[in-house]
């Protein structure tokens, strides 16, 4: 069911450059401006802080008399889509239908966004340092570099699957870019044309102590057919 409009804090996600604890990125902002609706949710957003109307930040009158221009209050806060304590009770009182998760969870990598044809956005995740806990507290947990690509699908009904989904790619797919965190990526849209992605460069640690390699190669994603090509060798 839809998020209520009660919203609660959870922690800020961990991405791009990171050190910390390796997280599931599902949490998301929701604007006090706008209507509670599940078409205005990101896996991944914040508004800034409460701006509101005062003496101190109100347009000063210009020479020409012309109208006076406050800012409009605005605020917004972060809520935790995994929490069943976001949701408002069903009318059946069954439990809500919480999101999908990214598996395992990671940090690192790199997300991105782009407008579809339906005037909505699509959100992506790639790549990234994923964890796997060891179930026991003497025994670190499982780390290691990943190249995955994955989805957030918006919440539509209870009886709708909801959240993050891995990607598929084509059968006939017979490149994709290797695995990497602390990498880059460029959206190219083009009227008319398929969307591209551009994935540059990145770090992929390898051995534990090795330092790892500094990756320079470029790689794209056409986000339509959702198939990887390399368009040229840095060799």
């Amino acid at each position: 069911m839809a998020p209520s409009n009660t919203v609660r804090w959870s922690p800020p996600l961990w991405g791009g450059i990171s050190s910390t604890p390796s997280v599931s990125p599902l949490a998301t902002c929701r604007s006090h401006s706008t209507p509670s609706s599940a078409s205005t949710l990101l896996a991944s957003a914040f508004v800034p802080a409460t701006v509101s109307s005062s003496p101190n930040n109100a347009a000063k009158p210009s020479s020409d008399n012309s109208p006076l221009h406050a800012r409009k209050p605005h605020s917004a806060e972060w809520i935790n889509l995994l929490s069943p304590d976001t949701y408002s009770p069903s009318s059946s009182g069954s439990p809500p239908s919480l999101p999908g998760k990214i598996v395992p969870p990671r940090s690192g990598g790199v997300a991105f966004s782009m407008s579809n044809d339906g005037g909505g956005c699509n959100l992506f995740y790639f790549a990234g340092y994923a964890e796997i806990a060891s179930g026991g507290a003497s025994t670190p947990p499982e780390r290691f570099v990943v190249n995955d690509l994955w989805q957030f699908a918006p919440y539509q009904d209870d009886s709708s699957p909801w959240g993050w989904r891995e990607v598929k790619h084509p059968s006939t797919q017979n490149f994709i870019p290797g695995p990497r965190l602390a990498t880059a990526l460029a959206v190219l849209p083009s009227k008319g044309k398929d969307t591209l992605a551009v994935l540059l460069g990145g770090w992929d640690p390898q051995i534990p102590g090795t330092g790892g390699v500094i990756l320079e190669d470029v790689s794209v994603l056409n986000v339509e057919t959702m198939e990887w090509s390399e368009p040229f060798s840095m060799e």
